[in-house]
């Protein structure tokens, strides 16, 4: 495989880091409510990288041939499960993705291809709801499904599992019991939380907030912090085995 791949800004990086940043991407979108920003050129760099690849190795047989074909079954894998969560978020979210798209709220959230699903997604059902529903109820009740006021929308206050990658000072996190209740906090390079999404939205973006999942937590330890659950490792504990205790808020 080639040693250095060339992305869009011009910075050179490995083909591992570019691979370690569509992984952390990947992670991201699994564990966001919302749809992120789209890596459309990581993926188009992996995929045309996979290519090259696979075209090199058409009439090998030995057995570093062999390993790297699983390489790129893993790369495939993982480049496809990126795909099909952003999908199965454009479908989930159809109707106030398109209400984003036509007020302009999307750039840089979604890919032509993507872009091209979601309004043919869309047309699709609005043509199955006509013939299956509307059709069928008086004329004055058709405003009931509208279909901004049926939309389902992601919930910014679910709370996810984050690591800090980088210090974050002075971070708002807005109680979900309590709206008008604000904590400030500091999130220290290193610690891992459980925090309400839209708080560390603006992190995840800069890269100073990285997601996890339940299986990648290394804590048995929680603490309160603010509105908001702080998990660190116990002492004396193995990381790899550790579990996570779950509270309710």
């Amino acid at each position: 495989m080639s040693n250095v791949v060339e992305d869009v800004e011009e910075v050179e990086l490995s083909l591992p880091e570019v691979i370690h940043k569509l992984e952390t991407a990947w992670i991201n979108e699994l564990n966001a409510p919302v749809l992120l920003r789209s890596e459309a050129e990581l993926v188009d760099c992996i995929k045309l990288e996979m290519k090259a690849v696979v075209e090199q190795l058409r009439n090998w047989h030995d057995l570093n041939s062999i390993i790297k074909r699983v390489e790129i079954e893993r790369m495939r894998y993982l480049l496809c499960s990126y795909l099909r969560t952003r999908l199965r978020k454009i479908e989930d979210q159809a109707f106030h993705l398109y209400a984003e798209l036509e007020a302009n709220r999307l750039s840089g959230h979604i890919s032509r291809e993507e872009h091209e699903f979601l309004v043919s997604y869309r047309e699709s059902v609005m043509k199955h709801m006509d013939v299956a529903i509307y059709r069928h109820i008086p004329q004055n009740l058709r405003a009931v499904g509208d279909s901004f006021k049926i939309a389902t929308r992601p919930n910014l206050k679910r709370f996810v599992f984050v690591r800090v990658l980088k210090t974050m000072n002075e971070v708002e996190i807005a109680s979900p019991a309590e709206t008008m209740r604000m904590e400030i906090v500091d999130l220290r390079i290193g610690t891992q939380h459980l925090l309400p999404f839209r708080s560390i939205l603006s992190g995840l973006y800069d890269g100073s907030i990285q997601m996890i999942t339940d299986l990648d937590l290394r804590c048995v330890t929680v603490e309160f912090l603010g509105c908001g659950i702080q998990v660190r490792p116990c002492a004396g504990e193995s990381p790899a085995f550790a579990t996570l205790t779950v509270l309710q808020l």
